[in-house]
Order: structure tokens, then sequence, then C-alpha cells
């Protein structure tokens, strides 16, 4: 094939032939506008052809594909926790552990929600859909169980994991 495509002359009639006798105007839909003889990109004496594909255009491709769930997960592991820790956690000052007997009645011995209460609350699914890791350690921050850093970060890897 090499040989054909340098070669002069040898394949540009059987393409001609190839165009005129099996094709109809009826399969005409692009304008030809003229035939020229092939081109080889690249050194053929040390082998380098030149590719149509770079790694330059395949990372932007898939930045184009993982860059929006990368920037969801640093907003998920870093920024909402930060901000639910500087609204809500920071200014708690005192942790349910040993408090059980100060906890209402209403809360105690059963859910305090139902499980599809988030749908009725708009704020409570935009909290689970963004801050389902900070949520998760504010809990067990309350609770007396660990930090609510350390919370945060085991957090996100269950719910990565998951």
């Amino acid at each position: 094939i090499e040989g054909a495509l340098t070669t002069t002359g040898v394949l540009l009639p059987k393409l001609m032939v190839a165009y005129t006798d099996h094709t109809t105007l009826a399969d005409l839909y692009v304008n030809v506008l003229d035939i020229q003889d092939p081109r080889i990109g690249g050194d053929r004496a040390e082998g380098n052809i030149v590719h149509a594909l770079s790694i330059t255009d395949l990372l932007i491709q898939w930045l184009a594909i993982l860059g929006p769930v990368l920037f969801y997960l640093f907003l998920i592991g870093f920024v909402f926790p930060s901000i639910y820790w500087f609204i809500r956690v920071r200014r708690r000052g005192w942790r349910l552990m040993g408090r059980f007997e100060d906890l209402s009645p209403e809360f105690t011995g059963g859910w305090a929600f139902n499980i599809c209460a988030w749908m009725q609350d708009c704020f409570k699914l935009s909290s689970l859909i963004c801050c389902l890791p900070s949520r998760m350690a504010d809990t067990w921050d309350a609770v007396g169980l660990m930090p609510y850093f350390v919370g945060v970060r085991k957090a996100f890897c269950c719910w990565l994991m998951y």
C-alpha cells in the first residue's frame, strides 16, 4: 500500500474508476473540490509518523470529563465541611455525651424524624446532597465519638467508597 501511495499515477486512476463506476448522483452528498496525491506525515526513514491525537488533547478530554467530578469531591470533602464547621460546630459549647437527661423526651427512645422527612424540607435535601460527610461528622462530634475533622475524613472516605 505504501508503494501505491507514494508512486504517482497508481492509486489515482483506481480511485477515479471506483468513484465513477460505483457511485451515482444519489450517493453524492458532498461537493468534491479536488483529488490530490496522498501525503504521508512525518519522517518515513526514521519511522516517526505524526499522530492525530496528542497527549495534551487526551488530557484535556479527560479533564473535561473528570473536572466537574473532582470539583464536586473537593467541595464535599473540604469546602462544605469548613463552612459547616464555621457556621454550626464552632459555636457549640457542649457535647451530648453524658447529657442524655438534658434531651427532650420527644427526641429520646425513637427517631426524631422520619426517613422520608428530607423530601419535605428543601434545606435538609440540599444539606444531604452537599454536606453528607459534614453532617455525619457533626453527629459523631456531638455524641463524642470523635473530633469533627477526623469524622469528616472518615465520613468522606466512607461516602467515597459507597
